[in-house]
């Protein structure tokens, strides 16, 4: 299956974030992320989205430039991707008309192929597996640069965007 859309809101009556991922086929995943999971999957996102920087960029050794090359390939990556087009959310459920709960996500991969599987489990053992390359890493960092403001969870997420300045460079 491969991945058409995905899409992220925060129920504040469950105190939970609603992922949808809806394949190319018209195959829909609704599960429900806790305060504590998202914790450790942001934490893991923003550190293989900087490991992807470290190996290929000889400038990535100082800590500075990292960031700026780090934030410059975010950009890059959310530009490429499409946050405009709504989400569909028509098609054939994948685990029944109710979300599921997850109760552990597992975040593997990189290396040379930039390339990382992120399995989420519910508590009943339903699992989704979504491969992500390095746009779909971004895009997934993105959507919770976005919401993450609107949960009240206090969980740090440091801006990858940076803005440029007037000689150019990337200010955080």
């Amino acid at each position: 299956m491969r991945i058409d859309q995905i899409n992220m809101t925060y129920d504040a009556l469950e105190d939970r974030i609603l992922l949808r991922v809806r394949t190319q086929d018209a195959v829909l995943a609704v599960l429900m992320i806790t305060r504590r999971l998202t914790r450790g999957l942001v934490d893991g996102l923003l550190r293989s989205a900087a490991q992807g920087v470290s190996r290929v960029s000889p400038a990535a050794a100082d800590p500075m430039a990292r960031r700026e090359v780090l934030a410059f390939e975010h950009q890059a990556r959310v530009q490429a991707s499409d946050f405009e087009k709504p989400f569909n959310p028509e098609g054939r459920s994948l685990f029944g008309e109710q979300p599921v709960l997850v109760s552990e996500v597992r975040l593997d991969g990189g290396g040379a192929a930039n390339r990382w599987q992120l399995r989420f489990t519910g508590r009943d053992k339903q699992r989704l597996d979504m491969a992500l390359d390095a746009q779909g890493l971004h895009a997934v960092i993105k959507l919770f640069e976005d919401l993450l403001p609107q949960t009240g969870w206090d969980i740090a997420m440091p801006s990858l965007r940076g803005e440029a300045t007037a000689a150019g460079q990337v200010a955080h």
